[in-house]
């Protein structure tokens, strides 16, 4: 049963046969079970679980990180079958310390699209701006849905900035604001 829920134990919420297994999912459960990725991935497929396509990589010390959101080494993963978002790769580059083309490429050996778009470069203030907390550390913002609005307003507190240039800077991170945010021309 072990590797059989996302929490990597015995409890719920269990995989779903559908979905690709994250491959951080499939090393966990090898390095908790001694058992190879190999032996794992085999394993889940048996079971009727749809694993990665392809073979994974050697593993490096920060993969596990690399592939989860907060960037923590913890669920929730990345999706397989979802493009990685460039503030992503650059948030990565930034906490891991490497290059974002090396983050690239331990993204695409393991199987991830990468955007068709430049990555931004983030300064100190996009970090705050993009940490759910406002303190450059995880949890970040999830790039999948619109920024709270309430987000936006303790970011212009915070950093003693002007909502819209909170909204502006967010946007070109490429993260997408309620449909609901009207900007006025200041008067």
């Amino acid at each position: 049963m072990v590797g059989l829920t996302s929490s990597v134990g015995l409890g719920s919420p269990w995989l779903v046969p559908e979905e690709v297994v994250p491959p951080p999912h499939i090393i966990q459960v090898a390095g908790n079970t001694g058992h190879s990725v190999g032996r794992i991935t085999t394993r889940l497929t048996t079971l009727g679980y749809k694993v990665p396509a392809h073979p994974m990589p050697p593993r490096e010390r920060d993969d596990l990180r690399l592939l989860s959101h907060n960037l923590d080494g913890q669920a929730p993963w990345l999706s397989p079958d979802r493009t990685v978002h460039p503030i992503h790769i650059a948030l990565a580059s930034c906490v891991l310390g490497c290059t974002p083309a090396h983050v690239a490429s331990r993204l695409v050996a393991y199987g991830y699209r990468l955007p068709d778009i430049d990555l931004p470069d983030l300064g100190p203030i996009d970090l705050r701006i993009a940490s759910y907390d406002l303190d450059a550390k995880s949890p970040w913002l999830a790039y999948d849905e619109p920024v709270p609005l309430f987000h936006v307003t303790q970011a212009a507190l915070t950093l003693e900035l002007h909502p819209h240039a909170i909204a502006d800077q967010l946007e070109k991170l490429g993260y997408r604001l309620p449909d609901y945010v009207v900007r006025t021309a200041e008067g």
